[in-house]
Formats: structure tokens, C-alpha cells, sequence
């Protein structure tokens, strides 16, 4: 078969998929339930990052008052480790930041009216913030323009 063909036949699966699943998707992500665990988890998660990484600064502190070298290269590694730590906790912030800002979340962390019809959007929160507060036929005819032109990926680019 031709390459070109191939890749046309995929991107229609995909779609498909897509679409498929969208429904399913859209149905928990209202859920007020669903947008509370998730919360939690993003809690649960900055919780566990913000111990993993005191742990490590303390272990690799000790160790490397540990007389002799021996003990120098893995007080680096953990070193290194807390600044992986730190990468993500400040993802997890800024995730939790980005979705105030917003207006999906409340400044107590609880989803918004706002957040809920974002939720129903299966796309990045800023694509679904400009999707919900279009106002007029007009607005939402560009806003959709917008976000497709925006997460459209060419499926015939090699």
C-alpha cells in the first residue's frame, strides 16, 4: 500500500478513536466528583514531592558529611535528585496556578461553574477557557476555528 494511504487510513482511525472516546471522557470530566479526586490527587502528589525532596537535601547533606570521597558521588546524585523534585513540584504549582488563573478553580482549589464547562473540552485548559467564554454565534464560530487550528496536528507531515 502507499505510504501516503496508510497515514491517511491511521489519521481516520485515530479520529474515530477519538471521538469514541470523547464522550466517555466528557461525561467523568464534569463529574464534580472526578474534578475533586483530581484535585486531591494534585495534593496528594505536592505533598509527596515536597517530603521526597527534604528527604533527599537531608540524606545528601549527611552523606556528604561523610569523611573520605567515597560518599561525594552519591551525595550528588541525590543532590541532582532534589532538583528533579523541585522541576516537578513547581509543575505541579504551576498546573494548579494556570487553572486559577483561569477561573477553573476557586483560590480554595475547588472546580468553578467555569472549570466544569472546561472540563467538558477535551484540549489544553487555555483553548477550553477561550471556547467557553465566547460569546455570540460569531465568537464561537472563530473560537472553534481557533482551537482547531491550534491542536491540529498534520497527519500527512513526516
Amino acid at each position: 500500500m502507499d505510504k501516503k494511504l496508510i497515514k491517511v487510513l491511521l489519521s481516520l482511525l485515530l479520529v474515530l478513536v477519538a471521538v469514541i472516546s470523547y464522550f466517555p471522557v466528557a461525561r467523568a470530566a464534569e463529574n464534580a466528583a472526578f474534578s475533586k479526586r483530581l484535585m486531591d490527587s494534585i495534593e496528594d502528589k505536592t505533598s509527596t514531592v515536597l517530603k521526597l525532596t527534604s528527604a533527599s537535601a537531608l540524606a545528601s547533606a549527611g552523606i556528604s558529611a561523610i569523611p573520605g570521597d567515597t560518599a561525594t558521588p552519591i551525595a550528588e546524585k541525590l543532590a541532582d535528585l532534589t532538583g528533579y523534585f523541585l522541576i516537578i513540584l513547581s509543575v505541579l504549582y504551576t498546573e494548579k496556578t494556570l487553572l486559577t488563573l483561569l477561573g477553573a478553580l476557586s483560590e480554595e482549589g475547588r472546580i468553578t461553574a467555569v472549570g466544569r464547562k472546561m472540563a467538558a473540552f477535551p484540549c489544553h485548559p487555555r483553548i477550553a477557557h477561550m471556547l467557553v467564554l465566547s460569546d455570540g454565534p460569531e465568537q464561537k464560530a472563530l473560537a472553534c476555528d481557533i482551537a482547531a487550528l491550534l491542536e491540529e496536528k498534520d497527519p500527512l507531515a513526516a
